[in-house]
C-alpha cells in the first residue's frame, strides 16, 4: 500500500481557469482504507502495536468513513475491533455497518446523550472495562495523535501556493498546516456553524511541531445546509466535475470542498497564476448514505 499514489493535473472549463488544478489522489491509496482516514489512523496504530494493546475501540455515526476504514484495517491486521456507534441498533443493516460486521468488528450502540459524553459515559465505560487492555481512538481518529499522522499527507507535495481540503473536525487540516512548507491552506468545513473550527485547529497546532511557514484560513460558507445535507445544485456540480475531469467526489466531504475551491477561483482569492493543490480525502463509500445521514468525523 503506497501512501502517495499520484497527483493529477486537471482543467475544468466550468471553473473558468486555464491553469490546471492539481489533485492529490489519496482516494486511490486503497479501495477501503483511503484518504485522510488512513493517515489519521497511522500514528494510533503505531502506538497500539508499540505498547502491545489487545483491542481497539473507537467512535462514530452509523455511516462513518472512519469506522468503515478502522474495521477493515483491524480485520486485515487481526486486531479485535469495537465500534461505539451513536444511535439505534436498527442502523446495523446499513451498507457501512454491514461491511464492518463482515470484517469482524463488534458494534455497540449507545444513546445520543451517552455518545456526547464519550469515554465519560457509564455505558461507554462498561464496554471499555469489559475488554483486555483496550486502546481508545477518539471519534474520527481526531486529536493531536491523528493530526500528527495527517502531517504525512504533505510528504511529497510541497511548493503549492494554495492547498484545499475538506474538514470535519479540523484534525486533517491541522496536520497539513503543520507540515506545509509554504503557501496557504484552506480548510473547508462541511458542517453548518463551524466557526469553532478555527479555535480547534489553533489548539491542535500548539501541540504539533510546525515544519514550515504556511498560513491558513477556515471557510465556513460551503456546508450546503449542514453535515450530511446535499442539494440538487451540489449533485449537479458532482456530475459536472465527473463529466469534465473524470473525478469522482463524495457529497458529504470532497464535493463541498471542491465547490468552495471553485468559488475562491471565481472571486479571485486564488489567482490564475497561482498553483493549487486539492487533497482528495477519499470517503467515497459515504455516497451510499446520501440523504442526510453520516458522521462529521468520518
Amino acid at each position: 500500500m503506497t501512501l502517495h499514489p499520484r497527483v493529477d493535473a486537471i482543467t475544468l472549463p466550468s471553473f473558468g481557469r486555464l491553469a490546471p488544478i492539481h489533485i492529490k489522489r489519496d482516494d486511490l491509496i486503497h479501495p477501503v482504507v483511503s484518504g485522510n482516514k488512513l493517515f489519521k489512523l497511522t500514528e494510533h496504530i503505531r502506538r497500539f502495536k508499540q505498547d502491545n494493546y489487545a483491542a481497539l475501540v473507537t467512535f462514530g455515526g452509523a455511516f462513518s468513513n472512519h469506522l468503515h476504514a478502522t474495521a477493515y484495517y483491524c480485520c486485515e491486521n487481526q486486531i479485535p475491533c469495537h465500534l461505539i456507534i451513536r444511535g439505534e441498533a436498527s442502523a446495523a443493516s446499513n451498507p457501512t455497518l454491514l461491511d464492518c460486521q463482515r470484517w469482524g468488528a463488534q458494534l455497540h450502540f449507545i444513546s445520543r446523550h451517552d455518545y456526547r459524553q464519550k469515554e465519560a459515559a457509564p455505558a461507554v465505560q462498561t464496554i471499555i472495562k469489559s475488554l483486555e487492555k483496550p486502546y481508545v481512538v477518539p471519534e474520527g481518529g481526531g486529536g493531536p495523535i491523528g493530526a500528527l499522522g495527517a502531517r504525512a499527507i504533505m510528504d511529497q507535495v510541497q511548493g503549492f501556493d494554495h492547498i484545499v481540503v475538506a474538514s470535519g473536525t479540523g484534525t486533517t487540516a491541522a496536520g497539513i498546516i503543520a507540515a506545509a512548507q509554504n503557501g496557504r491552506v484552506h480548510a473547508m468545513p462541511v458542517l453548518k456553524g463551524a466557526s469553532w473550527m478555527k479555535q480547534e485547529i489553533d489548539v491542535l497546532l500548539r501541540e504539533l511541531p510546525r515544519l514550515g511557514q504556511a498560513d491558513w484560513k477556515v471557510h465556513t460558507e460551503f456546508h450546503f445546509g449542514g453535515y450530511g445535507k446535499v442539494s440538487e445544485d451540489l449533485l449537479r456540480f458532482i456530475d459536472v466535475v465527473q463529466d469534465e475531469a473524470g473525478l469522482e467526489l463524495d457529497g458529504i466531504y470532497t464535493a463541498k470542498a471542491f465547490y468552495g475551491l471553485k468559488q475562491l477561483i471565481a472571486t479571485g482569492e486564488i489567482a490564475e497564476n497561482e498553483s493549487v493543490l486539492f487533497i482528495h480525502t477519499g470517503g467515497l463509500q459515504g455516497n451510499r448514505g446520501l440523504g442526510g445521514v453520516g458522521d462529521p468525523n468520518g
